[in-house]
């Protein structure tokens, strides 16, 4: 009777341990799709940022101010480059993480090889969302000063002919 007790808490505490593995692998795999869907929108958003500062520069670009326009220009100029510089230097870590996997997993097949890459690109991916705000923020930041100026080029030009 007492081996008996001792294989069902044995086998309770299996059944528990892989219930909480493949809860923790589901959560894994939900915060993945979150984070793959923030990175989505933002790169829409800051998008339909550039489209719309190209657009009210067309609409601005005959208006007086030209040391205003230059001013904007500048800083969507900084943003666009710390944007594409971020895209630009993410792919290309991420290719050479990719090529480090598959040669290690050349070398090496892991025993699991499913969970091993899971693994190994969240890793590349948390190392991503780490520096990700370093090139986000002052992306954001010199855009959103850009298409303020030239919002208020265009606000004292209305106002201007309003009056």
């Amino acid at each position: 009777m007492k081996r008996l007790d001792k294989d069902v808490r044995h086998l309770k505490h299996v059944e528990a341990v892989a219930m909480q593995s493949a809860q923790i692998q589901a959560v894994k795999e939900l915060m993945d799709k979150q984070q793959s869907q923030v990175t989505s929108y933002s790169a829409i958003i800051i998008g339909v940022g550039y489209a719309g500062f190209f657009a009210l520069w067309s609409l601005v670009k005959d208006y007086p101010y030209p040391k205003l326009h230059a001013v904007a220009g500048i800083l969507i100029g900084v943003s666009l480059l710390f944007y594409v510089g971020w895209e630009i230097g993410h792919m290309i870590y991420r290719v050479l993480q990719l090529n480090s996997i598959s040669h290690d997993f050349r070398e090496t097949p892991p025993i699991d090889p499913l969970k091993a890459l899971g693994d190994r690109l969240n890793a590349i991916d948390q190392r991503g969302f780490k520096v990700w705000p370093w090139a986000l923020i002052p992306s954001v930041v010199t855009g959103l000063l850009g298409g303020g100026i030239l919002l208020a080029i265009f606000v004292l030009e209305l106002s201007r002919k309003l009056a």
